[in-house]
């Protein structure tokens, strides 16, 4: 469970995994010049969507130090510098995101899909 941190040891066999990215390719128009973010915790079902939706898709993955997370304007300078075109995010860090861009610092961002999940928009 992405919200107590402590995983429930579900079994998501791999062809789930596949047919859930497979299925959305043609939605996200996924691929190998994607590169992706590896924000979340492994215990959030999220981190499932980051990490093999880079590699089914032959992209970049860019693993996000805590640190990094944990700070607006830091996260938004390693996607600006790694040129990360799909995010994953919830709506409650998209929004701390946002007010950080409304700032006058400048970011130059590539983000071109962003996939909002763990909680409503």
């Amino acid at each position: 469970s992405g919200t107590t941190g402590r995983p429930k040891g579900t079994l998501i066999e791999h062809k789930n995994v596949v047919r859930l990215l497979f299925n959305d390719k043609n939605l996200f128009d996924f691929g190998p010049s994607d590169t992706w973010t590896l924000f979340h915790s492994f215990c959030f079902d999220f981190s499932v969507w980051e990490m093999y939706g880079a590699l089914l898709y032959g992209g970049k993955l860019v693993i996000v130090p805590s640190f990094t997370a944990k700070n607006p304007a830091d996260f938004l300078a390693l996607l600006g510098r790694e040129q990360v075109t799909i995010l994953n995010q919830t709506p409650t860090y998209f929004y701390q995101l946002l007010r950080e861009v409304l700032t006058d610092h400048p970011y130059d961002l590539r983000i071109r899909n962003v996939i909002f999940g763990g909680e409503a928009l």
